[in-house]
């Protein structure tokens, strides 16, 4: 059970990595070509987004939520396109915003776990803040109160912190050459991965993040807090 367990968590990172460095990537775009951020906004306005569309569709949409993130994979790579294609004609700046902070307002929804940690692709201050938790955490000695394998502990989740904030910076960087020299095609690359996440079977399979442990206080992540 532990070694399935971590070849998901596994999985997960993967994925997480490449949607963060497609959030990155973007940002970089629109910081560069748009004047401005369209994914890097106010965690809090994510997280208030994302708290209320659980409250209402969580239990309608357990059953498919599978095909419901290939769904929202597949619409956030037509944003892509179609913000690409108003840039190469020369259309309003303000629609293109409009399209891609639309597109990417659904990516942290898509896949904002890997295990029981939590993993937000596009707000990478709270991915940094969690990095420094776990870090002091482990330097201290402590244990994972919950944790799913011998090789789950605090380590373990500042990598995972780690990675997912090297990947949105990474694909920023990336983002800047690219924009400097193909700039009305430079979100091609980005189109093309999110829709092959959601047309490849293979890219998503067991890559479906666990609800959270409950408690008496309601959801709360692990890793965020001391034990």
């Amino acid at each position: 059970m532990f070694d399935r367990a971590r070849a998901r968590d596994r999985k997960q990172l993967h994925v997480s990595s490449l949607l963060a460095a497609v959030a990155g990537y973007i940002d970089a775009y629109s910081l560069i070509w748009l004047g401005l951020y369209v994914s890097f906004m106010s965690g809090n306005t994510t997280s208030f987004g994302m708290n209320v569309g659980k409250a209402h569709l969580s239990a309608a949409i357990a059953p498919v939520a599978f095909d419901l993130r290939r769904v929202l994979i597949a619409v956030v790579s037509a944003c892509l396109f179609a913000a690409m294609a108003i840039g190469t004609a020369d259309g309003s700046k303000l629609l293109e915003i409009a399209v891609l902070s639309f597109g990417m307002g659904l990516v942290n929804p898509v896949h904002a776990r890997v295990g029981t940690e939590s993993g937000g692709v596009t707000f990478v201050t709270g991915t940094l803040n969690r990095l420094g938790k776990n870090v002091a955490l482990a330097v201290r000695g402590h244990a994972i109160a919950k944790a799913e394998g011998s090789w789950d502990n605090y380590w373990r989740r500042a990598r995972i912190d780690f990675q997912l904030w090297s990947s949105f910076a990474g694909g920023a960087m990336l983002s800047s050459l690219i924009t400097l020299y193909f700039q009305e095609l430079a979100l091609f690359p980005a189109a093309v991965v999110m829709l092959a996440l959601a047309v490849v079977p293979t890219l998503l399979t067991d890559a479906v993040s666990p609800e959270p442990h409950r408690g008496h206080g309601g959801t709360q992540p692990l890793g965020v807090n001391e034990p």
